[in-house]
């Protein structure tokens, strides 16, 4: 049995629905870090509602993602569909005694995470469907009043501004150190072509994939922005770490929607590497409000996927 809503959040939710004109037969709690997101069932449709009431995001950036969920929506894509409220937009504002808060609503997604058992015909599917939200987005007209985060090298920026003890070793540290430099390198190269970024989704895991009945959707948009498409299929790519025929198989997926130079695959490892250490360094400022993993076991096994994936470089 699901725990009782805390009475603000009913308040919260009640007040949400209204500017949509929709009366919930049955309200969920799914999950809340930044964002709370609640699962909404009417009499005939299941929606997804989502509270902002942390400070990760700013509302233009809001605003860019779901911008972004209409234009998949429109080109086929199996994302979350952005619902309108009674004055139109897609993000409502609410003033509350904690301040400003934004909310949305949008359809619910069906299906189910699969982790173990997947095949190479999955992973490829995987990352054609990878191709084909990138292909898409290159057709998006971003709206005037709205923006996207620049994934450049502030995708660093994490780790740049952590010390890292006590969390690292000195082996450790001097691992994480050579990352931070290579990625550095990377991300600020001016030889990188255009084509080679856009709009990326930035959290292309299994765990924001759901099969059903074959069918491929993609959920969780919430990190979108600019940055180097190579970062989303190296952040899937870590979900196969040790399985060297499902990464050709979403390698071979993807180029057969967007083809890649052999220059820019060779970088496929250290952005891998960079992703596990965004992961790490994302968990580590959640064990700081007492969330997220145990850190020591967690930090050992990210560090050994990493090394492993630095022996791949060319």
């Amino acid at each position: 049995m699901q725990p009782p809503l805390p009475s603000d959040s009913k308040m919260l939710i009640q007040e949400a629905l209204v500017n949509y004109g929709i009366e919930a037969q049955n309200v969920l709690p799914v999950r809340g870090w930044n964002t709370s997101v609640f699962s909404i069932t009417t009499t005939k449709e299941h929606f997804a509602l989502r509270i902002h009431t942390g400070n990760s995001r700013s509302e233009f950036h809001l605003q860019a993602e779901l911008a972004l969920l209409k234009h998949l929506n429109e080109a086929g894509l199996s994302v979350p569909k952005p619902i309108r409220n009674e004055n139109e937009e897609f993000l409502t504002r609410l003033e509350s005694p904690k301040g400003l808060i934004f909310y949305d609503l949008t359809t619910w997604l069906d299906g189910d995470v699969r982790r173990k058992g997947l095949v190479q015909c999955d992973a490829y599917e995987l990352g054609q469907n990878l191709g084909r939200i990138h292909e898409a987005s290159k057709t998006f007209i971003l709206p005037s009043n709205v923006a996207f985060p620049d994934y450049d090298i502030t995708m660093l920026s994490p780790m740049i501004a952590q010390p890292l003890e006590p969390w690292f070793n000195e082996q450790d540290s001097e691992m994480v150190e050579y990352i931070v430099n290579q990625a550095r390198t990377l991300l600020s190269q001016e030889r990188i072509e255009k084509k080679d970024i856009g709009i990326i989704h930035k959290d292309y895991i299994l765990g924001n994939c759901l099969w059903q009945e074959g069918k491929l959707s993609v959920l969780d948009f919430a990190e979108c922005g600019l940055g180097l498409y190579l970062y989303d299929l190296a952040t899937m790519l870590t979900n196969f770490s040790d399985q060297p025929t499902l990464q050709e198989a979403l390698i071979k997926g993807y180029t057969s929607i967007i083809p890649i130079s052999q220059e820019m695959l060779k970088r496929l490892p250290i952005l891998e590497a960079t992703r596990h250490l965004n992961t790490i360094f994302w968990n580590i400022e959640k064990a700081k409000l007492g969330e997220g993993p145990d850190l020591e076991p967690h930090i050992n096994v990210r560090m050994a996927e990493i090394r492993g994936v630095i022996g791949k470089e060319a």
